[in-house]
């Protein structure tokens, strides 16, 4: 499947939302569904508590004409890692109290994923409720000192309307952080190379779990089959399990990245930056495990906070997540 032009569909999303804006006041009814940014449960988080903050300069990644990419490993413990699948899975097994509480898996091209927080689209987007341990883990994030404002500047931070008043959404709100993607890639597939366009904040974060894969950075789209291995590679990260790889500035904005459909990787010491950091040689050849889990973590720039949905927005919910599906089948 090609790659989906994001800017195009962008343009032809925001001309549809700002045709739904003229009538979204219309016919507002009692039909509701709750929503929140966060969750509420009180229970033990699985997280350690982090008390030290992340000295970010000990972990960037240097390359010729790319910057801003990040890499830390183990960034949680094996423990924390088991303990994080088994509440991913569990999961499918709760029932739905609250709309946006439980997400389904959907079966795209060549995996599946869950999308968590809401559906990004131009005109914002509606805040769901968040699973607990991806509110645990956003306050990792926070307590390490990995919140959106270390990677953006303060300008377009002002641009987002995350205006959440719930005293315990607080901690979360200053991690900023207000989607997810989960996705459960099967041995051999990965994902064509993209960028993750204008509805984000310009940096997104990637939690790796239970095997291994390189990602690879463009400065173009390759034009070969994604299974062999394009010419025009920049630069590509080794992901560890447990690992997070942070990329934003011209990395997020000006490069490509994506995982190549392939059930080994082969270690090329003129492109991988993290050879030292990942403890791996050149040409040395590592076969992927049978399921990879990855977070994507990022903040949708622009949000609607409302608490209650009509009928109507419930329905315009479930369109946007449709057209959302199939933008991101890549």
């Amino acid at each position: 499947m090609t790659s989906i032009d994001f800017a195009a569909l962008y343009q032809e999303e925001r001309k549809k939302a700002l045709a739904q804006i003229k009538t979204s006041n219309k016919n507002k009814s009692s039909s509701a569904c709750s929503s929140s940014v966060f969750s509420r449960d009180d229970q033990r988080s699985i997280f350690r508590e982090r008390v030290e903050k992340i000295d970010l300069s000990k972990y960037k990644l240097e390359a010729t004409g790319i910057d801003s990419i990040y890499y830390i490993g183990e960034f949680i413990s094996k423990e924390e890692e088991k303990a994080l699948v088994d509440a991913i899975y569990q999961d499918d097994d709760k029932k739905e109290l609250n709309y946006g509480e439980k997400k389904s898996w959907v079966s795209l091209s060549k995996r599946r994923l869950k999308n968590l927080g809401g559906v990004p689209h131009p005109s914002g987007m509606y805040l769901e409720n968040l699973p607990k341990y991806i509110c645990d883990f956003n306050k990792v994030l926070y307590q390490s000192g990995l919140d959106v404002e270390q990677f953006v500047q303060e300008e377009e931070q002002m641009e987002s309307s995350l205006l959440v008043q719930d005293k315990t959404a607080q901690l979360s709100q200053q991690a900023s952080y207000n989607q997810v993607l989960l996705n459960e890639y099967q041995c051999g597939k990965g994902i064509r190379p993209h960028k993750d366009g204008p509805l984000y904040s310009d940096v997104a974060l990637v939690l790796s779990l239970q095997t291994t894969c390189l990602i690879d950075f463009y400065a173009e789209k390759p034009k070969a089959e994604y299974d062999e291995i394009p010419a025009n590679i920049a630069c590509n990260v080794f992901l560890q399990p447990r690992s997070l790889l942070i990329f934003c500035g011209k990395a997020y904005t000006d490069y490509f990245h994506g995982v190549r459909d392939v059930d080994r990787d082969e270690i090329d010491s003129t492109k991988c930056m993290n050879m030292n950091q990942a403890n791996v040689e050149h040409a040395q050849v590592i076969p992927r495990g049978t399921t990879r889990l990855s977070l994507t973590i990022r903040k949708v720039r622009r949000v609607v906070s409302e608490k209650v949905f009509t009928s109507h927005e419930a329905e315009e919910i479930e369109r946007r997540r449709k057209w959302w599906e199939q933008a991101i089948d890549n």
